[in-house]
């Protein structure tokens, strides 16, 4: 999966969750690290649907220090 292609679905909005937790899952099952940033950005995605900042931020920041 390419960013770009990402990008398409996830300006659909949060209707399309169980799109993107397929998608997650479908990455995560691939054992090497390459998706990994990806998912994070999925899942940063996820929690600013659920009005989860600090968490969203938290994952952020880790991304960023790596």
């Amino acid at each position: 999966m390419n960013l770009r292609s990402l990008v398409k679905i996830v300006n659909k909005g949060q209707f399309i969750r169980p799109i993107l937790n397929y998608v997650v899952h479908y990455l995560e099952s691939d054992k090497t690290d390459k998706n990994k940033n990806i998912v994070n950005y999925i899942n940063v995605l996820k929690l600013k649907w659920d009005v989860k900042y600090d968490e969203a931020l938290e994952i952020i920041d880790k991304e960023i220090k790596r």
